[in-house]
């Protein structure tokens, strides 16, 4: 005889809560009867059931009212940004009684959080139709950042919004162009997008050195001379080896153009890049080069009448 038999089938959430405590999860959740029971259950039941997944981990087939859709939608905090045609179409299949069980899992953490499946509820919240679904019990709240779905992936931007850092979206692809220069001191020709999970952590390690750079630049003037992106890349690589005061002077300089003398290396840069950016070849390399120099240029106090690229990165002179 199992251990549930010796008791009385729970009809409360209190009574199923309380059960949860004493039992494995095995033996309250293989019980038709009390399957059964949780099923379709009542927001209170189902708030319950939540509370029994801060215990145990499992997994329940359960039909998931509006009501409990909104509950789920109200704690989910920091998630991804919602996809609304992902949200169109499942409404679509709902309506039509096509919607039903494929496998795809709602996510509730171990703190009563939702952290997957807020596409499908938002369906079902503004359809008002209840669908039955898997729903997931028990799991770490940070596992939400490696969840995907074939038709909703997390970009690095969905992973900076779930830890709460707060950017503009340009930010994550100065962070891919720096993480792609500091594997192999230059950036690849190829273009190899590094892993999104590394985007966002260094975005979020590194979010205020990319706040100072991305803050001198005006994208309008930035453009005259090269993508205000690669700008950002390469005037990050120099701060991270100079002061922040040399690195804004250098850059209004390059940006504006305001008092600079035909023989300043800032003057003959910006002429150079403005040659360059009309080819539209997008160098990224290129652009690094004629910076570097310049900018060692700078430090040195010498001048130089023209610019040349050889195809090598001097080292950065500090």
């Amino acid at each position: 005889m199992s251990t549930f038999s010796k008791v009385r089938i729970p009809t409360s959430p209190s009574e199923i809560k309380r059960l949860a405590l004493n039992l494995p999860p095995t033996e309250i959740f293989i019980s038709s009867e009390v399957y059964k029971h949780q099923a379709k259950p009542s927001l209170a039941t189902f708030l319950t059931i939540v509370e029994i997944g801060k215990i145990y981990r499992f997994t329940r087939e359960i039909t998931i009212t509006k009501e409990i859709a909104d509950w789920l939608l109200a704690n989910n905090e920091s998630n991804r940004t919602k996809k609304n045609s992902i949200i169109k179409a499942i409404k679509e299949s709902i309506a039509s009684g096509l919607w039903g069980l494929n496998g795809e899992t709602v996510i509730v953490s171990d703190d009563g959080k939702l952290n997957d499946g807020q596409n499908r509820l938002t369906a079902i919240s503004e359809s008002g139709k209840s669908v039955t679904a898997n729903v997931a019990f028990g799991y770490k709240r940070e596992t939400r950042m490696t969840v995907d779905s074939a038709q909703a992936a997390r970009t690095s931007g969905d992973l900076i919004k779930m830890h709460d850092v707060n950017v503009p979206p340009n930010f994550k692809s100065v962070s891919s162009l720096i993480l792609q220069y500091k594997a192999k001191d230059r950036f690849p020709s190829n273009n190899i997008t590094p892993d999104r999970e590394k985007v966002s952590d260094f975005t979020i390690k590194n979010v205020d050195a990319l706040r100072f750079v991305m803050d001198q630049i005006d994208s309008t003037s930035a453009k005259l001379l090269m993508p205000p992106t690669v700008m950002g890349a390469i005037f990050y690589i120099i701060a991270e080896k100079s002061t922040q005061p040399e690195v804004e002077k250098f850059m209004k300089s390059l940006l504006t153009g305001e008092y600079l003398s035909s023989s300043d290396p800032i003057f003959i840069l910006r002429a150079r890049l403005m040659q360059e950016n009309k080819k539209k070849r997008n160098e990224y390399n290129e652009y690094l080069e004629l910076v570097v120099r310049a900018w060692n240029h700078k430090k040195l106090s010498t001048t130089a009448k023209r610019t040349a690229v050889t195809g090598v990165i001097p080292d950065l002179i500090p």
